[in-house]
């Protein structure tokens, strides 16, 4: 239990992360002048980077919730975190088991 609180106390750090990621603007070059794209290019912070990517001090691979329906450990990414209850210990539902419980309605 102590493994899952620090996960996710470093989730809500990785929002906090988050929202200080940037829009950049890209631009190419079309008959010699330089046009903006349509599109911004999202840049994130190091520690968003480190929190999101990494299997080492980060979130990924940290397998510390377990699955109520299969009983599968799983990282934080693999849960379907929105319809979880983190208070209980069994209050975790993998994406796998959501996605066969929803079948064709998903």
């Amino acid at each position: 239990m102590k493994e899952m609180m620090k996960v996710l106390a470093l989730v809500e750090e990785m929002k906090e992360e988050k929202n200080k990621g940037q829009w950049v603007p890209k631009y190419y070059k079309r008959n010699g002048k330089m046009v903006r794209r349509s599109y911004d290019e999202r840049v994130e912070t190091e520690r968003y980077n480190e929190l999101f990517h990494s299997e080492q001090g980060g979130i990924r691979g940290v397998k510390v919730f377990k699955c109520h329906t299969c009983g599968k450990m799983v990282d934080y990414f693999a849960l379907e975190s929105w319809c979880c209850d983190f208070s209980r210990k069994d209050g975790c539902l993998c994406s796998n088991c959501y996605e066969e419980e929803m079948g064709d309605d998903l």
